[in-house]
């Protein structure tokens, strides 16, 4: 995860594409300088930790991902090996994809059998109509999140997100109110697993999913607050 935050597009400074991820962290390992300065800027971050994270059990795959601590979009899709290099990456199959490469909000993983849902509760004008989704938590375990406007009922993703209780796949949702906070892009705050409980309509569709890590007090209210927004 370290890695595609440092290096979003998977390249070095000098433009070239890194080997692998071990590569890329040997070339920090040769700076003493920074590797000090990131040892002292971690130290005061963790003596800063609200929040305790809950280990989170993926049906196909070990990560250190943990419900309801914070990431970075670039973070999120290294971990589930959405983000892979030619080779030396997880998933790696002679082809990269890089963080850079899109803005989307859904990122399916076969490998992993995994969808990854984004979710920014506040669009604002860097939306474009077409990606205003209208999604919100219902309770501190229901959240209700439209598709993508292409999306049918009947398409082979709308049926995915149908069946995931049937079918085995693992759905994992993370949050943010806003996409920019005072100058800055915000970080997701990873909610966890959600498992099918219906939907409603098609083109988008919207679906109601159950979340198996409570949401705390605080991003409940924030969550649901854009419901009649």
């Amino acid at each position: 995860m370290f890695f595609w935050n440092l290096y979003v597009d998977g390249k070095s400074i000098r433009g070239e594409e890194w080997e692998s991820i071990d590569a890329g962290l040997e070339e920090l390992r040769r700076h003493p300088e920074f590797a000090q300065e990131l040892d002292q800027i971690l130290e005061v971050q963790f003596a800063h930790i609200k929040t305790v994270g809950k280990a989170i059990s993926f049906k196909n795959f070990s990560s250190p991902l943990l419900a309801h601590a914070t990431y970075s979009r670039y973070e999120l899709v290294g971990a589930i090996g959405w983000a892979r290099l030619k080779a030396g990456s997880l998933h790696s199959n002679g082809a990269s994809r890089t963080p850079a490469a899109t803005l989307e909000g859904v990122f399916w993983v076969k490998e992993e059998q995994l969808d990854l849902f984004l979710v920014t509760l506040e669009k604002g004008e860097t939306f474009s109509p077409s990606t205003r989704f209208h999604d919100y938590a219902i309770s501190p375990t229901t959240f209700r999140w439209e598709t993508q406007n292409k999306t049918s009922q009947e398409s082979p993703v709308g049926k995915r997100y149908l069946s995931q209780a049937t079918s085995g796949t693992d759905v994992l949702f993370a949050m943010r109110e806003f996409s920019r906070s005072n100058g800055f892009t915000q970080h997701f705050k990873l909610l966890g697993l959600a498992d099918f409980i219906r939907a409603i309509g098609s083109k988008p569709i919207k679906i109601d999913w159950q979340l198996r890590t409570p949401m705390d007090p605080q991003t409940f209210k924030t969550a649901a607050a854009v419901k009649t927004a």
